[in-house]
């Protein structure tokens, strides 16, 4: 799990706790949870929000370059990501894809594949876009990026699938004179129809994407 780091941008005080709940209290917060680095730009500490149209959750068959004459299927989900929070803000993504009916492993990791991202590009006719891993850095305000979260392995049990993103919201926050440390993901649900078999051809519904906050904890005030 990668640990976040604190610049000295913020107050001695607030850098001590962010320093604490690092890496152990995110992992003690959310046992399935995902890494993600510290936000390092200088915050005003209001609160913000990208604006985020997720697309569907659909499969990509591209050759297998370890196995001759043959495909793999990969799973990908487009995210549009809009930075209306009017100021310039720093992404620093990760994410997931929890799949809990697969009791032996319950969440899988996504890749960075760049041949795949390129190929998905292609497909999707989506000049500019980039992997999720890829995609961390400043953003604009106004701006929006295309990104692409792509899974190597999501299994063929896996029905209830639920996407999360992490890094699209500020990590630390000010509500009047308090700092709050706060871990919030953004939840992208779909629900596989049909068996294993043929998977690529089943139907993949997508539900309602929504804002879930795993767990805060004030630091300060």
């Amino acid at each position: 799990m990668n640990t976040i780091k604190a610049n000295n941008v913020l107050p001695l005080l607030v850098l001590g706790a962010v320093c604490l709940c690092s890496p152990l209290a995110t992992s003690q917060v959310s046992k399935k949870g995902i890494s993600q680095k510290g936000a390092s730009q200088k915050e005003d500490g209001s609160r913000w929000r990208m604006s985020v149209k997720a697309g569907k959750l659909r499969a990509i068959s591209v050759k297998d370059r370890g196995r001759h004459g043959r495909r793999k299927t990969f799973w990908y989900v487009i995210l549009d990501v809009k930075n209306n929070t009017g100021k310039t803000r720093k992404l620093d993504l990760a994410a997931r894809a929890d799949v809990p009916q697969v009791k032996n492993k319950p969440s899988t990791s996504p890749g960075l594949y760049p041949e795949v991202t390129k190929a998905i590009a292609r497909k999707e006719r989506r000049r500019g876009l980039v992997n999720l891993f890829m995609a961390s850095g400043d953003i604009d305000a106004g701006a929006t990026r295309a990104i692409v979260v792509v899974f190597g392995r999501l299994s063929t049990r896996a029905n209830h699938i639920d996407v999360r993103i992490r890094g699209l919201t500020n990590l630390l926050y000010r509500d009047g004179k308090s700092y709050f440390l706060e871990n919030t993901e953004l939840s992208l649900p779909y629900h596989r129809i049909g068996d294993e078999f043929d998977i690529r051809r089943q139907e993949v519904r997508q539900k309602r994407q929504r804002w879930i906050t795993i767990g805060m904890t004030k630091v300060r005030g």
